[in-house]
């Protein structure tokens, strides 16, 4: 194989990998960057702690993949240096949600402002 045929080849087999990230669903994909039962033992406070750094996280992430996204290629930059991130995070937030709610932490409750009174 020539030079120039094995780099061909490289760049095929690459763009096929970033087309199979780019096809898999947001549930899906939330699913594989997430471990069941993650924060089952974290206690309130540090669920409440780690929800509001990884809301944070997620703020920063969006606001640098819709700049980047401006840009030519910005597209593939975020699926490069951005997807994976964005998607944990997600799935982090759902599962601090899940897991306040199981433990019934205050800030999860409806009747509650989450704020002690004493």
């Amino acid at each position: 194989m020539t030079g120039s045929a094995a780099k061909a080849a490289v760049l095929l087999a690459v763009a096929t990998a970033l087309a199979s990230c780019g096809a898999l669903s947001e549930d899906t994909a939330l699913n594989i960057f997430v471990a069941p039962g993650k924060f089952d033992i974290v206690s309130c406070t540090d669920i409440e702690t780690r929800a509001a750094g990884a809301r944070y996280r997620l703020k920063e992430l969006d606001a640098l993949m819709a700049k980047s996204a401006q840009g030519p290629g910005g597209e593939f930059v975020n699926v490069i240096a951005y997807r994976n991130e964005h998607l944990q995070t997600r799935g982090d937030i759902r599962l601090l949600a899940e897991a306040a709610a199981h433990k019934g932490c205050a800030g999860q409750s409806v009747w509650s402002s989450g704020r002690s009174v004493f």
